[in-house]
């Protein structure tokens, strides 16, 4: 259950440092599994294979953990179409050092989108579904970042490839190359925001769980 992935990689963070916070953590996410038994990780197909896109959604929030001040990442891939959202995977990771702005959290879940995900898929995929051409589509909700990768320059985030070792070119010329093409969501719409960050609205949560496939 994809659901699950965030307030896990947010607690075993904490595995050698662990407090009286992580405990009340940590019994709030027992809660939620035993209240939510009836809660099913799904997928559905209702298109012919080349109506099928191989689609990424990635998010961040910046400066998701209070203790260490660096963002989280989140990725979601779906096989999608008009008729089809079978989700394939799901990942919520703690960005290796501190961002300085949303943006720059968000180029570097964008980078590791790419680079691990969008590239060995292209060649997996092609061959999964039989379909050379299959559409690969990155979904982003942050514009900027978008406006990065469609011109290959971030002069306001120079030390983005020394800190975080994310090269706004490669990404460009991987754009350039037809590899993905790149798409701008809306955030509400965004199913990577699930693994980003924890919730407080209940209502939003539930609005969200269907976008991940549960």
């Amino acid at each position: 259950r994809f659901d699950l992935l965030y307030p896990t990689n947010s607690l075993a963070c904490f595995v050698t440092k662990w407090d009286d916070r992580c405990d009340e953590a940590l019994y709030r996410l027992i809660c939620y599994i035993n209240s939510t038994y009836s809660y099913r990780q799904i997928g559905y197909i209702g298109d012919p294979v080349d109506k099928i896109s191989s689609r990424y959604w990635s998010d961040a929030s910046f400066a998701a953990c209070p203790y260490s001040q660096r963002s989280t990442s989140g990725i979601h891939h779906a096989l999608a179409g008009e008729n089809t959202l079978f989700p394939q995977a799901g990942q919520s990771k703690c960005q290796t050092a501190m961002s300085t702005s949303s943006t720059e959290s968000e180029s570097v879940a964008g980078f590791t989108t790419i680079k691990n995900h969008i590239i060995p898929g292209a060649d997996l995929y092609s061959k999964l579904l039989d379909n050379e051409s299959i559409v690969t589509e990155l979904r982003e909700d942050n514009q900027a970042f978008i406006h990065c990768l469609q011109t290959g320059r971030n002069p306001t985030m120079k030390p983005l490839n020394r800190v975080h070792r994310v090269s706004i070119g490669y990404l460009h010329e991987r754009l350039a190359d037809g590899l993905f093409t790149v798409e701008y969501e809306k955030t509400d719409k965004m199913a990577a925001d699930a693994y980003t960050k924890g919730f407080t609205d209940a209502a939003k949560w539930r609005s969200i769980l269907p976008l991940i496939g549960i």
